[in-house]
């Protein structure tokens, strides 16, 4: 009786080996909701290496202004988060978009904000009592500092395009989620 169930159980096995094995994998869309959550979960205050980037970047301005690119990150990313909504993939094609909403501070209105403030500021300065240049880069600093922590989040919509390399893996195009980001801050 033993004999007569192996057989059909060992071919049954292989059928479904067979049959796993032509699914090759994950679909597309679930490796590139994987690649733009790693993507997005990286912006954040806490990155050293995003941190260390934007401090780079500015030039020198957070010592101007005596503000800490720590502090900058936190408040710039404070109400940061994105979700990711459809992922439409084209095998055949070998591109792909997906759609992202993103969550986070406009620069464009803390700029602007910032420059109402700073203006009122300078205008109410007492002639007699001028400060220091350094004294007017560091208010210059924390009325940034208090326009950005007063901004609210907004939201904004993107398309991340990814195409299939020659290795058959999928790649966002461009620099995709900070391209996105970009727009969203801006």
């Amino acid at each position: 009786m033993k004999r007569f169930l192996a057989a059909p159980l060992a071919a049954c096995a292989l059928a479904c080996a067979v049959l796993l094995g032509g699914c090759g994998g994950p679909a597309p869309e679930e490796l590139i909701r994987t690649d733009l959550t790693a993507e997005f979960d990286a912006i954040s205050a806490e990155n050293e290496e995003l941190t260390d980037l934007i401090e780079e970047s500015s030039g020198g301005a957070f010592e101007l202004l005596d503000i800490s690119p720590e502090e900058f990150a936190k408040d710039c990313f404070a109400d940061f988060s994105y979700e990711i909504g459809d992922i439409e993939a084209d095998e055949k094609e070998g591109i792909a978009s997906a759609e992202v909403t993103i969550k986070m501070k406009s620069f464009t209105d803390i700029l602007a904000k910032f420059q109402e403030e700073y203006q009122a500021w300078i205008s109410s300065i007492d002639p007699a009592a001028v400060p220091t240049e350094d004294e007017i880069y560091a208010k210059g600093g924390e009325i940034l500092m208090s326009v950005m922590s007063e901004t609210p989040a907004e939201e904004a919509d993107a398309i991340l395009d990814y195409s299939k390399n020659e290795d058959g893996d999928w790649e966002l195009d461009g620099d995709g989620a900070e391209d996105a980001i970009l727009d969203a801050m801006f």
